[in-house]
């Protein structure tokens, strides 16, 4: 990894006693601050503007740490082949991590490639994400309940929690969810914004095809939005204000449908095109429909069957008390809403009914985009924190009673900060600021893999592709290589959940990318350092197809001994209980091309 001077400086200001207290500051000013412009209801912008750099200050320092999670070095060598002309799914893929992704990482890198990179991409994703449901909240409903919305966003991400300094797929559907809020807020009449907001609805499957029913749900509201925001042009709420009109926006027509269903096709239309004109349809097909249809192989039934077991699990994770508060929020208002809309008057009206059915449906859609795969990931929770946004503000849209709403969104406000305060003192896995000023990563020498790392670039051409057998998406990134195969990690080749035939196109595809990209080293990470793939029941020599190749292309394999000292296991492998390593020390195996050299000591394991 190259790391400059300009990262050096900033490393050290993260590391001093000043940074310490800068925090300090700006946790005081996202937790203080909503107050002060909640009461006074005005200043929108500013109050956007201090809590932008509030959260900037205080989330500096994820910039320069570790690796926070193995889908983290997954998104990073996707960028770093599309940057290099790579074809998505013939050159890379990420099983269920999709190529925008790449795109959106590669665009923030500016040729660099590394862990910063990755963190910038969830830093400027979680910050852009905030200020757009502030702006959309307060375009649909008002000052008040953006301020208490916005904050709960500015508050989650603000954790210094793995999974969420860690850049992910979720990190960047907050802040495509969050931008179709924004153009959903804003659209009044206008038939180009609709085919904005479809538009920005068609990309999700494309971060991830477990986003796609989560898409589907807004592509109805988007269509539906006349049962929210009645006659409303281009001038806003205003608190809830507005008259009712035949010609209000949102709804059903001719043109309306043909500009969603345009926006919703555009992205699929145009990408799917560009892998026809690169030949790696078929690619495309196995990689990222059969592999994630595989990867989602519980039935649906016993899906339903396990949900409430899941659900106590899914709820007990570390942080869902924070999106969690507004589930509490929304079923309350949920009953209110049912009363009638703005220009109801019954106790139940059509309009009130439809739209509080439809915001039942984006809740069940958001739940199972965050569930369906039955994996407790913490990440996944993120999915839940828009949703709850988005269904907050539509819901108190339909509130007719001003005073009702704002007293509601300082309700919630209050919840929301005595959360965040109690998660804060008591969470195991948020780290205190002053811990995690030790885990700044200075140079390449703290990666226990440095030793494996040094020694195959002493003997192997700088950028020359290296394949990495086990699940350890880091190395290429730390070593600065590429990968040589478009499968990075060994899950897909070896997990018995895949059937045997799918299974074995996989593999073909791995030795044939082996063979014809001739990586100059195949290294063997399965050993206790590692993540998932620890013992030698994984080793690639067990493997035939594996082992076929080796033998036929590869010297006798090095054995380097590997120790993951204590400090490293909070920085690297927070997702892996402490207890469970038993035994730090294992081997790494490097098989080198037979031309590389002519013989080759071999070290005792």
């Amino acid at each position: 990894m190259n790391f400059g001077l300009g990262y050096t400086l900033l490393a050290d200001f993260l590391q001093s006693a000043a940074y310490y207290y800068v925090c300090i500051a700006g946790y005081a000013i996202l937790l203080i601050l909503p107050f002060i412009f909640f009461i006074h209801g005005k200043h929108g912008r500013l109050f956007a503007c201090c809590m932008s750099c509030a959260f900037i200050a205080v989330r500096l320092l994820s910039l320069c740490l570790a690796q926070q999670n193995p889908d983290e070095g997954q998104h990073l060598i996707m960028a770093y082949s599309l940057i290099n002309g790579g074809v998505p799914f013939m050159d890379f893929e990420g099983q269920g991590n999709g190529p925008l992704n790449a795109l959106y990482i590669a665009l923030l890198s500016f040729g660099n490639i590394s862990f910063l990179t990755a963190h910038l991409a969830a830093l400027v994703a979680e910050l852009a994400g905030s200020v757009m449901i502030f702006f959309a909240v307060r375009r649909l409903c008002g000052i008040r309940p953006a301020i208490a919305l916005s904050s709960m966003a500015f508050l989650y991400f603000s954790f210094y929690y793995y999974d969420i300094t860690a850049y992910n797929n979720e990190t960047l559907f907050f802040l495509l969810i969050s931008l179709w809020l924004l153009l959903f807020a804003c659209r009044g009449r206008r038939t180009g914004m609709l085919f904005a907001e479809c538009l920005v609805l068609g990309l999700l499957p494309w971060v991830k095809l477990q986003f796609a029913p989560f898409s589907l749900c807004c592509f109805i509201l988007s269509m539906s939005r006349n049962l929210f925001l009645p006659g409303i042009g281009t001038s806003g709420l205003n608190g809830g204000a507005g008259t009712a009109s035949s010609h209000a926006s949102g709804q059903f027509s001719l043109k309306n449908t043909f500009a969603a269903c345009a926006g919703a096709a555009a992205p699929s239309v145009l990408f799917l095109s560009y892998l026809a004109l690169e030949g790696a349809l078929g690619w495309f097909w196995l990689f990222y429909i059969r592999v994630n249809s595989e990867h989602v192989s519980v039935p649906l039934a016993e899906y339903l069957s396990k949900l409430p077991d899941f659900i106590v699990i899914f709820t007990d994770m570390d942080l869902f008390m924070v999106p969690g508060c507004t589930i509490i929020v929304f079923a309350l208002f949920s009953l209110f809403s049912l009363t009638g809309s703005r220009d109801g008057k019954g106790l139940i009206t059509r309009r009130g009914f439809a739209a509080a059915a439809l915001l039942v449906v984006f809740l069940l859609g958001s739940f199972f985009a965050a569930t369906r795969t039955m994996s407790t990931y913490d990440h996944y929770i993120n999915i839940m924190v828009p949703s709850f946004a988005i269904l907050t503000a539509l819901g108190l849209t339909l509130w007719r009673d001003e005073k009702l709403r704002r007293n509601c969104a300082f309700a919630m406000l209050a919840a929301l900060t005595g959360v965040f305060c109690l998660k804060m003192v008591t969470i195991d896995k948020v780290q205190p600021i002053q811990a995690l000023q030790q885990h700044v990563i200075i140079d390449e020498d703290v990666y226990p893999f440095s030793d494996v790392i040094h020694y195959l670039n002493s003997h192997v051409r700088p950028g020359e592709p290296v394949a990495v057998w086990g699940w350890e998406t880091g190395f290429p990134i730390y070593a600065s290589h590429p990968s040589a195969t478009a499968t990075h990690f060994i899950y897909p080749l070896i997990d018995s959940k895949f059937d045997r035939e799918l299974q074995d196109e996989l593999r073909r595809k791995y030795t044939d990318d082996i063979i014809n990209n001739r990586p100059a080293a195949i290294v063997d990470l399965a050993c206790p350092a590692s993540f998932r793939y620890m013992d030698e029941r994984y080793y690639l020599r067990n493997y035939a197809f594996m082992r076929e190749i080796a033998e036929k292309y590869y010297e006798i394999p090095l054995s380097f001994p590997v120790s993951l000292k204590p400090e490293f296991r909070i920085m690297l492998m927070p997702w892996r209980p402490l207890g469970t390593l038993k035994n730090d020390d294992g081997y790494v195996r490097i098989y080198l091309r037979k031309d590389q050299f002519e013989s080759v000591p071999n070290k005792e394991e």
